[in-house]
């Protein structure tokens, strides 16, 4: 629903507004100091809650590992090569399963 401008609006339905807000005001308070007591309990349990021990980082030697490629007899664009000679025109899904077929 589109909004009107203040200036389209009557003071009556204005005035009408305000008692309406101002009736739920007490409500909404009241609202907002039980919010405010159960985050207040929250934070108490936080406080004597024991933190977990922070976990130990990795050593730069282990960050390091190399991981070790295959030893294929076969280069990935020799693959490649010979699966486009056996079909001139595929798609890339079809290439790479030509390759992965092919050991």
């Amino acid at each position: 629903m589109p909004r009107s401008s203040l200036a389209s609006v009557s003071t009556a339905v204005l005035k009408e507004e305000l008692r309406r807000r101002l009736a739920a005001l007490p409500k909404l308070i009241a609202q907002r100091d039980e919010l405010n007591r159960q985050i207040a309990e929250l934070e108490a349990l936080g406080a004597t809650a024991e933190a977990p021990a922070p976990k130990k980082a990795p050593s730069p030697k282990k960050m390091a590992r190399k991981v070790q490629r295959a030893k294929n007899p076969v280069t990935l664009a020799e693959a490649l090569a010979k699966a486009i000679k056996a079909k001139e025109s595929m798609s890339i899904a079809e290439a790479t399963e030509a390759v992965l077929a092919s050991g």
